[in-house]
């Protein structure tokens, strides 16, 4: 594990870039593999032995792009925080899956899918942070199953939601949606469709003792 404050680092919160030196984190030891069209590179481990709390990933790795994190990558990894990297595109399936220690995680406005399953099972995880210009398109099915997330942000790129990326996942209190989000609404800090027919999602850390689904819901 790297001391940070002992090399006379200071970061800022959701930033991997030292405020005092501008020196840029990122995590030794990562393997990857390259693409079929030898265009760009996927990230699909670390080798043994390297262990930091923060799990920084670059923008590029011999001068070509990273623009995935493999499927199970990092399944059960005890990393703290997460910072994505600018160029990655696809985050895949169960690549974070049990990762149990992991609490914050910082996405790079670049990234469009998120498979199924990627954080299940990530059970401190209470933050999750989205850029408001974020390229986010797809959230697959059970991504964020039994998580602590507490809010949630959905930007006006999403247009699909899975199944179940919220089930067991108590915290959640609020659901925000970009109000320029064709596709979902947010009422009350619960997720509808945006013409508010469908009842997608209901934040499940919500203390209230009633519930009244709205009249304008035909399906849930």
């Amino acid at each position: 594990r790297i001391d940070h404050e002992a090399l006379g680092h200071k970061y800022v919160e959701g930033k991997a870039e030292c405020e005092v030196c501008h020196y840029k984190h990122y995590t030794d030891g990562l393997i990857y593999e390259l693409s079929v069209d030898e265009k760009y590179y996927i990230l699909t481990g670390v080798q043994e032995g390297f262990y930091d709390e923060i799990l920084s990933i670059p923008a590029e790795y011999e001068k070509l792009p990273i623009k995935e994190i493999k499927a199970e990558s990092f399944k059960g990894a005890k990393y703290k925080y997460l910072y994505v990297g600018e160029n990655v595109t696809v985050i895949g399936a169960n690549a974070f899956e049990g990762c149990c220690n992991l609490e914050k995680v910082y996405l790079s406005k670049s990234v469009q899918v998120i498979e199924n399953s990627a954080f299940i099972n990530a059970e401190s995880l209470k933050l999750f942070s989205i850029p408001e210009d974020s390229a986010l398109t797809t959230i697959g099915v059970c991504a964020f199953t039994r998580t602590a997330l507490e809010t949630f942000y959905i930007p006006a790129s999403l247009t699909s939601f899975g199944k179940a990326s919220f089930y067991g996942c108590h915290n959640l209190t609020e659901i925000n949606v970009a109000s320029a989000n064709k596709n979902y609404k947010s009422v009350d800090g619960n997720l509808y469709s945006k013409d508010g027919s469908t009842f997608i999602q209901y934040a499940l850390g919500k203390t209230n003792e009633e519930f009244t689904i709205p009249t304008s819901v035909t399906k849930i």
